[in-house]
């Protein structure tokens, strides 16, 4: 290579450095994710943002509807003409009753998972990955139909505007699945619900990562459709909530015992009469 050649090269690849610096340093404002902490960037852009923002997470989580008591989930097995599912609900602070309902395609054996608040469907995937998280506007709506959130709708909206997007650490609702496989005979995994709901600088107005439980759903397979033995289906619908129905059931051969007593009583009280007559 002559010496004008080499001059000529080495001209160009400084020329090129100098773009891509200058490239990058345009980006670094608006390309805020990942590079800056969201919070830090919104006080940077707008501290009024930021300041209303943390006063308003606190406030609400002072509220007395977010320390409601969270109660133990129940769960139900069911199968139709579609699915064959299991569903785990809980009452949780905010969200009320939250049901997550991994199911299975009575047709071709896929699998997928429902995710619901107060029968609001959030999330509906079939053949999901380890984790599948709702979307930003099913959040923003969630947020819109919830009277302890709404407050935050215009502040979120401002944040959307300055980030591009709701940030995960604000705001997220996801159902992590665990060892969820089908084979030819069941069909199984563990349900972990993971949620932020309206996080600011370390605080929030409900945080939770929850085992929801696990689940293995026999089955078998009889000219190409799915079977399952009624009992069961009924051994499952037994779970949680609805203990409540068989403790009763459970007690009721104690009050006919108790039934048989005063009647027993009642007969030997008689007989005491007569015999004085």
């Amino acid at each position: 290579m002559s010496s004008r050649s080499f001059l000529l090269f080495l001209l160009l690849t400084v020329l090129a450095l100098v773009n891509c610096q200058g490239t990058n340093n345009d980006n670094m404002g608006s390309d805020i994710i990942g590079k800056v902490p969201v919070p830090d960037e919104v006080k940077s852009h707008d501290p009024a943002l930021d300041d209303a923002l943390g006063k308003l997470v606190v406030k609400v989580a002072l509220d007395g509807q977010v320390n409601v008591k969270t109660e133990k989930p129940f769960t139900q097995t069911t199968l139709d003409t579609r699915f064959y599912s299991w569903k785990v609900c809980v009452r949780l602070p905010i969200l009320n009753v939250t049901c997550v309902e991994p199911y299975l395609s009575v047709n071709d054996l896929t699998m997928g998972v429902r995710l619901t608040s107060d029968g609001q469907v959030l999330l509906q995937k079939s053949s999901p990955g380890t984790a599948e998280c709702v979307n930003d506007a099913k959040l923003l709506g969630l947020v819109t139909l919830t009277p302890a959130l709404l407050p935050f709708k215009p502040l979120l909206d401002r944040v959307i505007r300055l980030t591009g997007l709701l940030p995960a650490q604000v705001m997220s609702a996801c159902v992590k699945l665990q060892q969820f496989q089908v084979t030819k005979t069941n069909f199984s995994g563990c349900v972990v619900f993971d949620a932020n709901i309206m996080c600011w600088r370390g605080k929030c107005v409900y945080k939770t990562t929850k085992p929801l439980g696990c689940f293995n759903l026999p089955f078998s397979q009889q000219g190409g459709k799915l079977v399952v033995k009624a009992g069961a289906l009924k051994k499952r619908r037994n779970l949680g909530h609805l203990n409540i129905q068989n403790n009763l059931l459970h007690r009721a051969p104690h009050t006919h015992t108790n039934t048989n007593t005063n009647k027993k009583v009642r007969s030997h009280r008689k007989k005491r009469v007569l015999r004085r007559r």
